[in-house]
């Protein structure tokens, strides 16, 4: 799957960095943050300038991987069933007087 997404990165070497941060986040098992995920792949003495950076420009063409994402896992599901999506909800809007956090 990952492999599959490397077309939305200019550089390998960008890939590569983006790569080891998703390896990573399964095993943060405090807050799942960047920090954490280079606690957990034991980089907490590497310069982390570089991952940082990945994130403060525009290095990822972030429509490819969206349709990358949905083009992997339709394979996976059968026609007769739906295709099931989940959303962050961090990143939507809330405006929920029920809702914790708002």
């Amino acid at each position: 799957m990952l492999r599959s997404h490397r077309p939305a990165f200019r550089q390998e070497r960008i890939f590569r960095r983006i790569r080891a941060l998703i390896l990573g986040h399964p095993f943060c098992f405090a807050r799942r943050t960047i920090t954490q995920a280079f606690v957990a792949l034991g980089l907490t003495d590497h310069d982390w300038t570089a991952y940082y950076r990945l994130f403060n420009e525009p290095r990822i063409d972030y429509e490819e991987p969206t349709s990358c994402f949905f083009r992997e896992t339709l394979t996976h599901t059968p026609e007769d069933e739906p295709f099931v999506e989940v959303v962050d909800g961090v990143q939507v809007a809330r405006h929920s007087q029920k809702m914790a956090g708002i």
